[in-house]
C-alpha cells in the first residue's frame, strides 16, 4: 500500500497520466475514414490544344474534397493516364456543386495531340481530412501548463507520511 501511495504521489507518474489523458482526448479515432463523393455529368471537349472537362460534385457543402482525374480508353482496357497539367476545380480544396470545370493543357504531355477518339475521363473525389484548429493546440498547451504547475506546487505542500509529535502532557 505504501508503494502505491509513493507511486501516486510521484511527479513523473502524474505527468505520465496527464500526457496519456491528453493523447487519448486529442487524437483522432483509429477508424477515421474519408467519405467518397459522387461525381456525375462528366463531359469533355477539345479546343485549341486544351481539353475542357466539366462535371458535377454531389457531396456535403460544408466539406472540401480531393478530386483526381484519370483518362481511359474504350478500345484499350489497359490504358490509364493521369493528367498532370490541370487547372480549375481539381486537386485539393474542391467544394461540392454543379458545373465544375477543369482545363488540361495537353500540349506538354501530348505534343502531337491525342490521336484516338475513344478516350473518356473518370473522376475520384474523397473528403479531405480536416486538421485541428491551432487554437485547440494552444488551449491544450495552457491546460498542460496549468496541470503541471498545480502538480509541482502540490508536491511541495504535501506532508510527510509520519505522524506529528503529540502535544506535551498537561
Amino acid at each position: 500500500m505504501r508503494a502505491m501511495n509513493v507511486l501516486l504521489r510521484s511527479f513523473s507518474f502524474r505527468l505520465f497520466l496527464v500526457a496519456a489523458f491528453l493523447r487519448l482526448v486529442l487524437s483522432e479515432p483509429v477508424d477515421a475514414r474519408t467519405t467518397q463523393a459522387l461525381t456525375s455529368n462528366i463531359h469533355h471537349k477539345q479546343e485549341q490544344g486544351k481539353i475542357l472537362i466539366s462535371y458535377d460534385l454531389a457531396a456535403q457543402r460544408n466539406k472540401t474534397y480531393q478530386v483526381d482525374v484519370v483518362m481511359l480508353r474504350q478500345g484499350d482496357e489497359s490504358f490509364r493516364y493521369v493528367p498532370e497539367n490541370l487547372k480549375g476545380d481539381v486537386g485539393n480544396n474542391v467544394s461540392a456543386g454543379t458545373a465544375k470545370n477543369i482545363e488540361w493543357d495537353i500540349a506538354d504531355e501530348f505534343p502531337n495531340g491525342i490521336t484516338y477518339d475513344d478516350y473518356y475521363f473518370t473522376m475520384n473525389a474523397e473528403e479531405e481530412e480536416t486538421s485541428m484548429s491551432p487554437w485547440i493546440w494552444v488551449g491544450a498547451a495552457v491546460v498542460v501548463g496549468v496541470v503541471v504547475f498545480l502538480l509541482v506546487n502540490k508536491e511541495k505542500e504535501e506532508t510527510p507520511d509520519e505522524f506529528p509529535q503529540p502535544p506535551g502532557r498537561p
